[in-house]
């Protein structure tokens, strides 16, 4: 069951992160948190979305998603747009941070594992512009 977050006439601001697990994701999560907007963290394991529930700020709500599944992509789309209408707000900003890379030198690293390094921090960056904005 949600839980409405009081608003003032003005629809509340809210923003999409993915990659918020550690690093700048999560810094920039708690950050914007404590301005009062709402962020919804995207994460791609269950445990980070746990941790991000124990940091007890109401404005981060976890988001369970792998920016390279496109079924996680419109599962995720389907949930934001449920939330954003619950909570009365509005999507204001998308910050793509999901991405890794493989440490070894580039002749060392197979064709399969730099097309899904690639994958994973450039083409999903399209499509997952494309599916929330």
């Amino acid at each position: 069951m949600l839980h409405r977050i009081p608003v003032s006439k003005a629809p509340k601001d809210a923003v999409l992160i993915t990659g918020t697990s550690s690093g700048i994701g999560l810094e920039t999560a708690l950050h914007l948190a404590n301005k009062g907007i709402i962020v919804f963290a995207c994460v791609r394991k269950e445990v980070d979305a746990e941790a991000l529930k124990k940091r007890g700020k109401a404005e981060i709500i976890p988001v369970m998603l792998d920016v390279t599944n496109a079924n996680q992509l419109k599962a995720a789309v389907k949930q934001v747009e449920s939330w954003l209408t619950a909570y009365d707000a509005r999507l204001i900003g998308l910050i793509n941070n999901a991405g890794y890379s493989e440490a070894a030198a580039l002749e060392l690293v197979s064709k399969d594992t730099l097309q899904r390094q690639f994958d994973g921090n450039h083409v999903s960056a399209g499509f997952v512009a494309d599916f929330f904005l």
